[in-house]
């Protein structure tokens, strides 16, 4: 039989992103300083993340300097791996989850992350472009009594019948993407379905990222609204779920409580 990892859910991971239409300047990534004090109880690590410049002078001699390119904030369980992180480089802030409890308050935690950080490198000439929701699930299986319908609705349109019917073996992958147009956006959805041996028990990965790309209306940092973010985001996340539904087949959607 197969089992999702967590008791209520099945979830490894949760991950909040939002990408803007430049990377950030350096007086912005400096501001994020201001970030290690406000999160200090919640995300008590911080470091600065650097990139190295190279110069050429002369067109011979390299130059080379050390550069701000963003900061990540964390905090971490008993076991030493992160429960939560803040990230900012480049032109993305992303928020993930490792202790993922339910959507209303991790949610609730991920955006008031986003937004205090929008507000610490706020910038008038900066379009947000891409909002991103990206979600691990992964289910646990003895290998010797391992099946894909134990996991896998036998109806699912996002597996092979090969590999429903077992054709492949227990080790499998299959990688997919499409476009949708809803909204007025463009939406793409990544979906990754990955078994491995680890252990001696398969593990049954699903990596589901879906993205809406505000291609013909980006929208500046200080126009956008607390309210836009839930929108989007509870969009993504329902999008999410009605994948879920389609892939798994009614024991574990009884399992994980959709």
């Amino acid at each position: 039989m197969a089992s999702p990892i967590n008791q209520k859910n099945s979830i490894e991971s949760s991950c909040f992103v939002l990408v803007f239409e430049r990377a950030f300047h350096k007086q912005e990534l400096l501001s994020l300083s201001r970030l290690e004090h406000v999160f200090n109880d919640e995300l008590p690590s911080f470091k600065e993340i650097n990139s190295i410049k190279v110069k050429l002078v002369d067109g011979t001699t390299a130059e080379q300097s050390l550069e701000i390119s963003g900061a990540i904030l964390q905090c971490f369980k008993n076991n030493g791996k992160p429960s939560w992180e803040l990230k900012v480089e480049n032109n993305v802030i992303e928020v993930s989850c490792f202790a993922y409890d339910n959507w209303t308050e991790v949610w609730e935690k991920a955006k008031r992350y986003l937004l205090e950080t929008i507000k610490t490198i706020e910038n008038d000439n900066n379009r947000l472009l891409i909002c991103v929701l990206k979600i691990v699930d992964k289910f646990l299986s003895d290998f010797d009594n391992y099946r894909v319908i134990d996991i896998f609705s036998s109806h699912t349109p996002y597996l092979t019948q090969n590999i429903l019917d077992g054709e492949n073996g227990e080790l499998w992958h299959v990688f997919q993407g499409w476009f949708e147009q809803l909204d007025g956006n463009t939406y793409l959805n990544n979906l990754n379905l990955i078994t491995s041996n680890e252990h001696g028990r398969i593990t049954t990965t699903i990596d589901h990222a879906i993205q809406c790309q505000f291609i013909k209306n980006p929208q500046l940092i200080s126009d956008f609204k607390e309210s836009e973010l839930d929108v989007v985001f509870s969009k993504l996340h329902k999008t999410n779920k009605e994948i879920l539904i389609k892939l798994l087949n009614n024991t574990q959607l009884e399992n994980i409580c959709l």
